[in-house]
């Protein structure tokens, strides 16, 4: 698998239980550098099947469209105190690619 790794953070909140474990949510994507497809993901949540819901809903989101369709997905299935840690962390994952792509990695990096 060849991509690009880009981790987003957030704080999360009271009262979700990953807290328990550390206060920092952290997400982190492969994604295709020539087509901003998201391969794999992997985070810092807590239980089994939160981690496999975002697996389901980012793999195959494409950056270059954006991640509005998969939040919105993540607000319908979602329904977890860490819900806007979650959200940040797209939104984080979201501008990181978007910097690289302004800075013109993207270009130099594609295989």
């Amino acid at each position: 698998m060849h991509g690009v790794l880009f981790i987003g953070h957030a704080k999360l909140p009271m009262g979700s239980a990953a807290r328990d474990i550390s206060e920092i949510l952290a997400f982190s994507c492969i994604v295709d550098p020539k087509y901003g497809v998201i391969l794999d993901v992997s985070d810092t949540l807590l239980t089994d099947s939160a981690k496999l819901l975002l697996r389901d809903v980012l793999i195959g989101q494409n950056l270059l469209e954006g991640l509005d369709v998969a939040v919105e997905e993540l607000r319908m299935r979602y329904h977890g105190a860490a819900l806007p840690a979650v959200e940040a962390c797209i939104k984080d994952i979201q501008g990181q690619w978007r910097r690289w792509v302004e800075q013109g990695e993207r270009s130099h990096n594609a295989p």
